[in-house]
């Protein structure tokens, strides 16, 4: 009985400490989602100002990509 009260608490020990980890990962793998989606959000943005394309502005909104000079050149 006390060899299988040893593995009981051995395993419950290695269930708590498995779900700090979870924990832990779970953090990092969110903010790693938030750089990524930052980083294509950058990508889409400056491919669309080297493109030349024109973006569509929010409605209620005045300021264009315009505002700050022209894009692209002669």
């Amino acid at each position: 009985m006390e060899e299988l009260e040893r593995r009981e608490a051995a395993a419950g020990e290695e269930i708590g400490e498995l779900r700090a980890e979870i924990e832990e990962l779970t953090g990092c793998l969110a903010e790693e989602e938030s750089v990524l989606s930052r980083l294509e959000i950058t990508r889409e943005t400056m491919t669309e100002i080297l493109s030349g394309d024109e973006m569509v502005a929010e409605p209620g909104s005045e300021a264009g990509p315009q505002a700050g000079g022209s894009v692209g050149g002669g």
